[in-house]
């Protein structure tokens, strides 16, 4: 620790553009740049806290970010499965997201020393964070342009390796305050309820005004003009006009969308995943024609790293959320891979199915249904850190036949919840061999999966 303090904390802010208009600096997100030795050093502090708050369970059970076996998958499940089996009970419900004004960059730095000693994390570690956040200076890089340094008043260095376990430290009160159910990723933030009376209602509102209070003690900002309400059930006709306070000090009503994009997925208010696979699609036919216009030929090892690199993880990201079980959308995706493996000359005069065996590749439909399977092991064997008690039910033990992990099947009224993660993948799971789903390993398990009687040339139709 002695050595660390002597190292130059300065930083070079690199602005990375995120999207709207190029000439708002708004619009770019500050990535800093700092040196090869602050980084290691950085590292080992990081690691030493992680260790610390997961030995102590100091972490609140709704933050999924940047946390072993949790992430944006694990945050969503969970969150789908407690709207579908609402929906289907016959409860609407308000969803309400929320959005920080400049997160990391507002941190309050004396408002985050008192956080993190009441962690416990103090003595030289706290002094050295005290060391590397304070009197520190930054430029912004564009270019071969530099501009003048200036001092850091405020915020956490974005792009640091320490920077996601500081924040997440100052953040990790926020649930508290709530009293009821609030799902937070990084700076991500969001509060829902059953809304199927105005009592109900007023306590989500309630809720609102207690986080604007977090907000306005800690000096982290919400930007109310950015915050969205999602009604969701399409019989969730009395919908209430919930406020916050913007950054004038000003009640607002926030706005009420119909669809919403959460961690990489867009949510329709009738929980339908149509605008979702819409736009995956018109998004990887786009990279596709890039491809196409961009090489005048490829041959099947090139085509398979180009493929598999940037076109197929825009149709896979998240499947166990929203995998299609209407016809007319799988074949919508299945297109995409149709089309590509036809960017291979020497094998475009074959049929889909013969292209796919060419290249050693198996269907969309396919893959979907495996990655359903992987979760399911990762969430029963606690490689994902998921409350999968609440997914899923095991069959009574009673029950001979079939493997020693079978799953229950819940009664379900709408084919929304039928087709949702936790009540679709029951019936696959359970024709699995014991031998598969008792893997000792992932990889055991994905090795296994390769034995059982699947076709991974499912869902073929004619070209």
């Amino acid at each position: 620790m002695r050595y660390c303090n002597d190292i130059n904390y300065n930083a070079i802010v690199s602005p990375i553009f995120k999207k709207g208009k190029k000439l708002k600096p708004g619009n770019y997100r500050p990535v800093s740049l700092t040196s090869v030795v602050c980084k290691i050093c950085e590292s080992i502090i990081r690691d030493n806290i992680m260790k610390f708050i997961l030995t102590n369970n100091l972490f609140t059970s709704s933050q999924y970010g940047f946390r072993p076996g949790r992430s944006c998958v694990t945050q969503l499940l969970e969150v789908l499965d407690e709207w579908s089996e609402l929906i289907d009970s016959g409860f609407p419900l308000d969803s309400i997201f929320l959005d920080f004004s400049k997160a990391f960059d507002t941190v309050p730095h004396q408002r985050l020393f008192l956080k993190l000693e009441k962690l416990g994390i103090k003595g030289c570690i706290l002094n050295w964070i005290k060391s590397f956040l304070s009197g520190r200076k930054q430029c912004v890089r564009i270019n071969n342009t530099t501009s003048t340094w200036s001092d850091v008043v405020s915020g956490v260095l974005q792009g640091s390796v320490l920077e996601p376990v500081i924040f997440l430290t100052f953040i990790n009160d926020l649930p508290d305050v709530v009293e009821g159910i609030v799902k937070v990723f990084a700076d991500d933030c969001k509060v829902y309820s059953k809304v199927s009376s105005d009592y109900e209602r007023c306590k989500l509102q309630e809720n609102l005004d207690r986080l604007c209070e977090w907000s306005d003690m800690w000096k982290l900002k919400f930007n109310a003009a950015k915050c969205k309400v999602l009604h969701i059930n399409p019989d969730n006709d009395l919908q209430y006009r919930y406020t916050m306070l913007d950054e004038s000090g000003n009640f607002i009503a926030l706005s009420t969308v119909n669809e919403e994009k959460d961690l990489g997925v867009t949510f329709e208010s009738n929980l339908k995943f149509e605008k979702h696979i819409s736009d995956i699609y018109n998004k990887a036919q786009r990279v596709l024609s890039l491809i196409h216009h961009s090489f005048d030929y490829m041959d099947q090892d090139m085509f398979l790293t180009i493929y598999k690199s940037i076109v197929r993880p825009l149709l896979e990201y998240a499947t166990c959320v929203w995998s299609p079980y209407l016809k007319k959308d799988i074949r919508k995706l299945e297109s995409v891979q149709r089309r590509a493996t036809k960017l291979v000359k020497n094998i475009c005069h074959l049929n889909y199915e013969d292209r796919l065996r060419s290249l050693g590749l198996p269907t969309l439909e396919y893959r979907r249904d495996r990655n359903d399977m992987i979760q399911v092991y990762k969430s029963l064997h606690g490689i994902d850190d998921i409350d999968w008690m609440k997914l899923f039910t095991l069959a009574p033990s009673n029950n001979t036949r079939g493997h020693s992990l079978k799953l229950f099947k819940k009664q379900c009224k709408t084919t929304h919840r039928l087709n949702t993660f936790s009540i679709r993948v029951v019936d696959q799971w359970n024709n699995l061999s014991d031998l598969t789903v008792t893997a000792k390993t992932l990889n055991n398990f994905k090795s296994a999966l390769n034995g059982e009687n699947w076709n991974p040339y499912k869902f073929i139709c004619s070209c």
